[in-house]
């Protein structure tokens, strides 16, 4: 089969490189599912709140690119944004929107608790091994989801978009003045 010895280490090294790339395209594909989920999670957040609060949801979004395809108030998009528009009415407590704008961050950061709690999570050791459960990926996704608390602004599909962090000081603000 192999000519010489030297055709057999080649063969075995080509296999043992294809390995690494499955492995390393395996590692991608969870980590966009992690992210996507995640992003998922943090939006379901604020609808919750939102219906909760007795407002109604205008459109929620996952991505912010070209459209993948639209059903009713729910939209696909390329990309790893989300978005939740909602209306509430006016005469709304800047408390209770302080709570809607929080709504996502609390969500993931139950997942997150709750996926510490009920499963057998080494993240440290892992990450050192280069090993990531989607459990793991999952928890690191909705840790870097806190940073939306950062309050700034920021461009989305041409127009000027809060965070949820700008948004809770805005709705503290007017809740200060009351």
């Amino acid at each position: 089969m192999y000519k010489n010895r030297y055709s057999k280490r080649i063969e075995f090294r080509r296999r043992f490189y294809m390995m690494y790339v499955f492995l390393g395209v395996l590692c991608f594909i969870k980590g966009l599912t992690a992210l996507y989920l995640t992003t998922f999670i943090h939006e379901l957040g604020h609808a919750c709140m939102v219906l909760l609060n007795k407002g109604t949801i205008a459109e929620f979004e996952m991505g912010s690119g070209k459209n993948i395809f639209r059903i009713k108030k729910f939209t696909l998009s390329w990309g790893f944004k989300g978005r939740c528009r909602y209306d509430v009415p006016k005469n709304t407590h800047p408390l209770k929107q302080i709570i809607i704008s929080l709504g996502g961050v609390i969500f993931t950061l139950l997942t997150a608790i709750v996926l510490i709690a009920y499963t057998e999570v080494n993240i440290f050791e892992n990450l050192l091994q280069f090993k990531l459960s989607f459990t793991e990926w999952m928890l690191i996704t909705c840790l870097t989801d806190i940073t939306n608390l950062r309050p700034h602004k920021f461009i989305r599909r041409g127009k000027e978009s809060k965070t949820d962090g700008l948004q809770v000081v805005e709705y503290f603000s007017l809740l200060m003045k009351k």
